[in-house]
C-alpha cells in the first residue's frame, strides 16, 4: 500500500480569509490552486514533506525565485515527475493521506503546510527549515537536489 500526497501551490493572500490561516482544509481553497499533483509514493511527512522542504531550500537559497506561484507550479510538476504522478483538476478525484501546499508570495520564502485528509487535521504549517528540523530522518536516502537540478539526473 502506498502513502498518496498531493502537493499544491497557492499565494499566501488566499489563507487571509479563513480563520484557520495556512493551517485551512485545502478543500477549502483548492480553486486557488496553481497546481493539484498527485504522487502515489511515499508522501508522509518525514518522506514527501522533507523532500519538499529540501527542493524549496535549494531553490530559494540558490537565489531562485518562488515568488511566482505558476512557475513554482511548472517546477513542482518538472521536478516531481515520476511514472506514479499525475495532476487532477479536483482534489477529490483521488484518495490521498496528505495535501501539501506551497504558501507563495512575492519577495518571501514560501511556507509549507500538510493536512492528514484521513485525520482531518493539519500537522505542520511552516517554514521549509522547520519542516526538516521536524520530519527529517537520518535513514532516508533523500534527494540531493543541488546535483539532481544542476545535472538532470539522479545519482
Amino acid at each position: 500500500m502506498s502513502t498518496r500526497a498531493n502537493v499544491l501551490v497557492i499565494e499566501r493572500k488566499h489563507a487571509e480569509n479563513f480563520e484557520e490561516g495556512f493551517a485551512v482544509d485545502p478543500v477549502d481553497i483548492i480553486e486557488k490552486s496553481y497546481i493539484n499533483m498527485y504522487l502515489h509514493h511515499d508522501g508522509y511527512p518525514s518522506w514527501r514533506g522533507v523532500e519538499l522542504a529540501n527542493w524549496i531550500e535549494n531553490k530559494f537559497l540558490d537565489g531562485w525565485s518562488l515568488s511566482d506561484p505558476s512557475r513554482v507550479a511548472g517546477q513542482i510538476a518538472h521536478d516531481f515527475h515520476y511514472n506514479s504522478s499525475f495532476l487532477y483538476r479536483n482534489h477529490d478525484e483521488v484518495d490521498t493521506n496528505y495535501t501539501y501546499i506551497l504558501w507563495t508570495k512575492p519577495k518571501c520564502e514560501p511556507w509549507i503546510s500538510i493536512w492528514n485528509r484521513h485525520s482531518l487535521r493539519c500537522e505542520f504549517v511552516g517554514k521549509a527549515d522547520k519542516l526538516l528540523s521536524k520530519f527529517k530522518t537520518k535513514d532516508m536516502d533523500y534527494t540531493d537536489w543541488s546535483y539532481k537540478l544542476n545535472t538532470n539526473n539522479d545519482r
